[in-house]
């Protein structure tokens, strides 16, 4: 029975039963927090049926995230999935049996809706993303999707995967998705909770009519048998023949003797290359290519890995572009493959076509709907690292600041013996008076920030510390886990004078920042795809004159193709404005009155580590060494991720 087929009949029993949705509402407490969700006839309804619960009694978060396992058992509960037969022994490592979401997640993977993230994980504890939101809503449709598409109009329909395209195509012209203000989809976007629930409400709506509507079976009249006709004298044997043409075979039979002919196999099985997944080893081991369930179509059939590179630059396969093909071996009962050896490739992004022969030798097609990209990047070895970056602490001083705007701290280069190493704060207090440092003397550490390729530390937040003078012990703690001594030797000591401000500070206040026109303190961007333009806005607290605005970040860098608008007229950026390896961007010279919006315009900006950033922004009204020579000061997050 065909997958779509088979979710068909399960939700039609299920409607048989009890419907998809109750027309009276359960009794559930109301959320407090979604009156003005557009999302909240959908949150309500889904609520009421035992779908969906907030993150409290009233509270539902609309704008909230939702991991992958809280979406399997949604769509469980929407379903109405058997979540009572599903294996003692989990599919996915990631998902124990004593998992909250395991009978959610098998039931559905068991139905065919959901699928994992490959080496045997589902992605418990992801986002899921926009794109796979639907992909798996229109898995529950049974909808035949292919070559829908066609009909997408998003703006940014180019950055849907293929894999999601026609999935997407069929939501958006079926009415169940649209695109923002701008007629985008934004696929790799996170799907936030608000999002979940009026998609599936759309979706769980058209299943129901889509249940309700088909036509009953025509029921047969009974008929008195007829008697059987009397049986025709037999004729004359006929000599016997080998041929399979003798006879006709409209009667079920053939004549002659003869025997039936059966049909040749001339379908080829299918791969889906999204199945299939890569071992990235080093050097001196090989690396391995394997498909999880589903990766091709039949049983038995081998799979074959043939290196390609598009020489001519058609975007098409050429039979003269493929290489010898490398044999990946049989493909098991669920069409998966074992990890098999394919070479040692040194670091680069390969091509392979992907194809299954089957016992009848058809091949699946050599083209590019069959193509696997890989990035490897694992080299030599790495050689263990036991050894803890050095610490100067003569190489650091504290930013003084009044009281209401934070002290930092600061790192020349040098300071650390290593790059992107954790560079640790530590309050000590000489409790016994020894004059050494003892571990139990010690404050939990203060975080500063990772050091620089050149052994600095950006200005850092520290503390809103009162006059005084402080005791801290600096460390550094590299990627391997190596700190540097908490010792007499790295002690810092240092004095601060400053009190209360005068009241000529400006006035500038940190609700003055916000992201895309909002008060929005997060931007959330993805590794490894383009990211769509965005802004950063800030709304002059006072009269600028002769002003300035620095934005610092470790997230990404900024370049001359960034610009800023300051009332409506837009300004390049020169290479002057920007420092510190492009981490630092600075508008001097400002000058404009109180309640002036200056837009920071930013291009796609790309980060390969996946974590939260700090944006720094520091703001004065009057530029350097006039009567309001001390900074305003926010803090803002980056958040590169993957959605999905």
């Amino acid at each position: 029975m065909k997958r779509h087929h088979f979710i068909c009949s399960l939700l039609a029993a299920s409607l048989l039963t009890t419907p998809l949705w109750n027309t009276q509402a359960n009794g559930a407490a109301v959320f407090t927090d979604i009156e003005g969700s557009y999302a909240k006839d959908a949150i309500v309804r889904l609520q009421n049926e035992g779908i969906i619960t907030g993150i409290s009694d009233v509270r539902f978060n609309p704008a909230g995230e939702i991991k992958r396992q809280d979406f399997a058992v949604i769509l469980a509960k929407a379903l109405k999935l058997d979540t009572s037969n599903v294996p003692s022994s989990p599919t996915f490592s990631d998902v124990p049996a004593n998992s909250y979401a395991y009978a959610s997640i098998e039931a559905g993977y068991q139905a065919g809706l959901l699928n994992g993230m490959g080496n045997g994980k589902f992605g418990s504890g992801q986002t899921l993303s926009r794109q796979d939101m639907v992909v798996t809503l229109m898995r529950a449709m049974g909808t035949d999707v292919t070559g829908k598409a066609a009909s997408l109009t998003f703006k940014d329909s180019g950055n849907i995967s293929d894999y999601a395209k026609d999935a997407v195509g069929a939501a958006q012209e079926a009415g169940f998705i649209v695109g923002d203000r701008n007629n985008k989809f934004n696929p790799m976007l996170q799907a936030d909770r608000q999002a979940v629930a009026l998609t599936a409400s759309r979706f769980l709506q058209a299943i129901e009519e889509k249940l309700t509507t088909q036509p009953e079976p025509t029921p047969v009249p009974e008929t008195e048998p007829e008697p059987a006709p009397a049986p025709a004298p037999a004729p004359a044997p006929a000599p016997s023949t080998t041929t399979s043409s003798g006879g006709s075979s409209s009667g079920g039979s053939s004549g002659g003797g003869t025997i039936p002919s059966v049909p040749a196999d001339i379908t080829a099985p299918t791969v889906n290359v999204n199945r299939i997944f890569f071992n990235d080893n080093y050097s001196g081991t090989q690396d391995q290519l394997w498909g999880e369930a589903g990766a091709v179509s039949e049983v038995g059939a081998v799979v074959k890995a043939y290196p390609w590179k598009d020489l001519n630059e058609n975007g098409k396969v050429d039979s003269d572009e493929l290489k010898t093909a490398i044999v990946l071996g049989e493909s098991l009962s669920d069409g998966s493959f074992t990890a098999v050896d394919i070479g040692d490739y040194p670091s680069g992004i390969y091509r392979f076509i992907l194809t299954a022969t089957d016992k009848a030798g058809n091949e699946s097609a050599r083209d590019v709907a069959s193509l696997l990209k890989i990035k490897l990047v694992h080299n030599e070895q790495p050689v263990l690292d036991v050894e803890a970056p050095t610490v100067d602490i003569s190489k650091f001083k504290v930013i003084d600041n009044y009281n209401g705007t934070f002290d930092q701290i600061q790192g020349e280069p040098g300071a650390i013996g290593e790059e992107n190493a954790i560079v640790a704060f530590y309050k000590w207090t000489d409790s016994n008076g020894n004059d050494i440092v003892d571990e139990e003397e010690l404050a939990s550490p203060l975080l500063l920030g990772p050091s620089q390729d050149d052994g600095s530390l950006p200005p850092t937040i520290l503390l809103n510390l009162p006059p005084g003078e402080y005791r801290y012990v600096i460390t550094a703690k590299d990627q391997a886990g190596n700190e540097s001594p908490k010792d007499n030797e790295h002690v810092f000591t240092f004095a601060l004078v400053k009190g209360e401000a005068p009241v000529d500070i400006p006035t500038a206040a940190s609700s003055h920042f916000g992201f895309d026109g909002k008060e929005d303190k997060t931007k959330y961007l993805q590794t490894e795809y383009q990211n769509s333009p965005f802004t950063l806005d800030y709304i002059l607290g006072e009269e600028f004159v002769d002003g300035m605005i620095e934005y610092s970040t470790d997230a990404f860098k900024f370049t001359e193709d960034d610009s800023y608008v300051i009332n409506g007229i837009p300004y390049t950026i020169g290479d002057s404005q920007i420092s510190n390896d492009g981490h630092t961007l600075r508008l001097d010279k400002l000058n404009s009155g109180a309640g002036t919006v200056v837009t920071l315009k930013l291009g796609n900006k790309m980060n390969d580590v996946r974590k939260q950033y700090d944006m720094f922004i520091r703001v004065d009204a009057d530029g350097n060494g006039l009567a309001k020579s001390e900074y305003a000061e926010d803090r803002l997050i980056i958040n590169f991720t993957i959605f999905g």
